[in-house]
């Protein structure tokens, strides 16, 4: 597979979500960019249910626009799950839980939608 071809399909493996970083939040702002030297370990646990079933997998994530988010904001994130086979079946507005942030996303856009 040639680097186009790979570059299309983690394309079409990602999702969009709006995250909202309450103002009250341990955490000062979001950040995260897949450019940035960004490791195996640099994702988080998402929590979400998949046929009835209480799932948690781990994905990349990176802020969009704007790029920072700061307490008591709301934007959206670009998600790559590390196995996109458990994350096919979500659909937008179902919400996602970010484990250790202890945060809430809901997705705007699913791996299954069109690009």
């Amino acid at each position: 597979m040639d680097e186009v071809t790979q570059r299309g399909v983690v394309e079409r493996q990602r999702l969009s979500a709006r995250i909202h970083l309450p103002a009250n939040h341990s955490i000062a702002f979001l950040y995260r960019k897949f450019g940035d030297n960004v490791g195996a370990m640099d994702g988080s646990v998402f929590a979400f249910t998949r046929r009835g079933k209480s799932l948690s997998a781990y994905a990349w994530w990176e802020t969009i626009s704007p790029e920072t988010i700061g307490r008591g904001q709301s934007d959206l994130i670009s998600i790559l799950p590390m196995t996109p086979e458990l994350w096919i079946e979500l659909k937008s507005g179902q919400t996602l839980t970010m484990t250790l942030e202890r945060l809430d996303a809901q997705i705007t856009h699913s791996i299954s939608e069109e690009i």
